[in-house]
């Protein structure tokens, strides 16, 4: 059966299904967890439930229209409602990042090349840090193009959504290397496309 997107506790992911999977084999391994893009709030609320209990997390949206998680529910307590590109919520994200201990950073707003440029000079040794709608470098469109049909090849996804990558790797590269970031369980995190990057 075809999936448009994964649904949680009847709330909406704008996600490919699988991406759970594949987030399921690292997520056990962070003391934080900072989302960047709340949108609907399907992937926060399975990272919520899906982290180490004794792990922190923190769900940013500049859009409070667009999360459909039930008022009453936990983790909107872990919502923070801001541009996450200002100054202050920069130096509070970052703060928030030197005290913990090892960080996994989604990178999934409104502007994710600049959230990724921005937030991975903050990364620790061990920091981990993704962005969503991405392709590999080079030949962008046509490995985003790949991915997808290989998802609908499989039964996965019905075709609905996702026209076209907001980041690749020649977006980045530059970052990467200023940050000291290197691909970590690349080929996976491509299959339902994001891009993943270890600091080390």
């Amino acid at each position: 059966m075809t999936n448009h997107f994964i649904n949680l506790v009847g709330v909406g992911a704008a996600q490919m299904p699988g991406t759970e999977l594949v987030f399921l084999e690292i997520i056990k391994d962070f003391d934080l967890i900072i989302e960047i893009g709340t949108d609907n709030g399907g992937l926060a609320l399975w990272l919520y439930l899906n982290k180490r209990a004794d792990a922190a997390f923190y769900t940013y949206e500049k859009e409070p229209t667009h999360v459909k998680i039930p008022k009453n529910h936990e983790i909107n307590s872990h919502i923070v409602y801001c541009d996450c590109l200002t100054e202050d919520t920069i130096d509070s994200i970052s703060a928030l990042i030197k005290s913990s201990g090892k960080t996994l950073f989604l990178c999934d707003g409104g502007a994710k090349i600049i959230e990724f440029g921005v937030f991975s000079k903050f990364l620790k040794y061990g920091d981990v840090i993704v962005l969503h709608d991405f392709a590999d470098s080079p030949n962008e469109t046509q490995n985003y193009a790949d991915a997808k049909a290989k998802l609908l090849k499989d039964g996965l996804w019905d075709g609905c959504g996702f026209e076209v990558h907001e980041a690749s790797y020649n977006s980045i590269e530059d970052d990467v290397i200023s940050a000291g970031l290197v691909k970590y369980n690349y080929n996976k995190f491509l299959g339902v496309l994001w891009g993943c990057f270890i600091k080390l």
